[in-house]
């Protein structure tokens, strides 16, 4: 395969590719499609809408898991997550915590898992992730496009994405299969 062709394949696909990837690790995959850009093999406002959907689409079902999958969280997370962030500040200041964790980077996950478990309303909840994101998503786009060509003599990068990639899927597999369907819980008979 030459060089060529795979910028041939990524200018026909690598915005479809970009989405999965996205939703996984949003920032390193628009920062490497920013340099794409840079390139001229795919244009940066594609990347920045592509980057900003799958970033709130992971959102939305962190926002989910936590809503609808409480409990399936393991105990320990949330007992270490309730006194880290009450849930009623959480819901009565939703935007800037919510702001402040995705611009962090590394609050994001538990903030958004939080904020379902705290039954933020979804609208709002998409609107302030959506505040935080674009900039975000922006800025890593332009980081990747004007050191685009620097990025292409990272010859480890593509490896550890596609690393990162794997291990969260493992991550996920092995959860969920040893979590499966809940515990049966013993509920009083109310005949008694």
């Amino acid at each position: 395969m030459t060089a060529e062709t795979v910028t041939a394949f990524l200018a026909a696909h690598g915005l479809w590719l970009l989405g999965p990837v996205a939703l996984v690790e949003g920032p390193l995959a628009t920062l490497v499609a920013g340099a794409l850009a840079g390139k001229g093999t795919l244009s940066l406002g594609g990347v920045i809408t592509v980057a900003t959907l799958a970033d709130l689409a992971g959102d939305s079902v962190l926002w989910l898991v936590g809503r609808h999958l409480r409990h399936r969280i393991p105990r320990r997370f949330i007992r270490r997550l309730h006194p880290t962030i009450p849930l009623s500040d959480l819901r009565r200041n939703a935007g800037r915590i919510l702001v402040f964790g995705k611009l962090t980077h590394c609050l994001g996950a538990p903030l958004l898992v939080a904020s379902g478990m705290a039954r933020v309303p979804f609208l709002p909840f998409l609107g302030f992730n959506l505040a935080a994101t674009i900039p975000k998503i922006t800025a890593f786009a332009l980081l990747g496009w004007a050191f685009g060509t620097t990025i292409g003599q990272c010859s480890w990068l593509v490896p550890a994405s596609l690393a990162v990639f794997a291990l969260t899927l493992a991550t996920a597999f092995l959860w969920l299969r040893k979590h499966g369907k809940p515990h049966a819980r013993l509920m009083p008979d109310p005949r008694l």
